[in-house]
């Protein structure tokens, strides 16, 4: 599996392109890193982990095609999100899709990207 992301993204437009080689369940998640070791940070990166709702961060994609996935986040996490990006500036997400296919077998990719406002 291929998965890419544009180097800096705004929080509303958040997404990650994924190609597969076989037909798979791709899962997502998401977690924050850089910062101070401080209570901000900390809440920022548990918000972000707890935000992409496993039930539309999870697709099911066709081998060979490039899909786009916007990456949800709750109400409350874009909340916390922008208050930590205004406190602190961009922030890195790091993205991990994992792959599963018909037969049980699993494969991870990672990309990362700058979040900004």
């Amino acid at each position: 599996q291929i998965l890419r992301a544009r180097k800096k993204q705004r929080l509303a437009k958040a997404a990650v392109t994924e190609t597969l080689d076989k037909p798979a369940t791709v899962e997502l998640r998401a977690r924050v890193k850089g910062g101070k070791k401080s209570a901000g940070a900390t809440g920022a990166w548990q918000v972000l982990s707890q935000a992409l709702d496993a039930k539309r961060s999870t697709k099911s994609l066709t081998p060979g095609v490039r899909t786009k996935i916007k990456l949800r986040f709750s109400k409350k996490a874009r909340k916390r999100l922008r208050a930590a990006l205004a406190r602190a500036g961009a922030r890195k997400i790091v993205v991990t899709a994992t792959a599963t296919d018909r037969f049980g077998k699993t494969s991870t990719a990672k990309t990362r990207f700058r979040l900004i406002g």
